[in-house]
């Protein structure tokens, strides 16, 4: 894998985590009816997050 591609993974998946961060930050001050909808992002981006990870190992 090129070393453009590996800085592209990891781009993503700080991204990745970043958002989850702030969506898990979020969770406890939305609304309930908004909160399974926030916890499906948190479970996508923490998919994105460790695909990009098992990419680079």
């Amino acid at each position: 894998m090129t070393e453009q591609k590996k800085r592209v993974l990891r781009q993503i998946e700080q991204k990745a985590r970043r958002r989850m961060a702030q969506l898990a930050n979020s969770y406890l001050h939305v609304p309930p009816e908004q909160r399974e909808e926030v916890q499906a992002g948190i479970e996508i981006e923490r998919w994105l997050a460790e695909t990009c990870r098992e990419g680079l190992e």
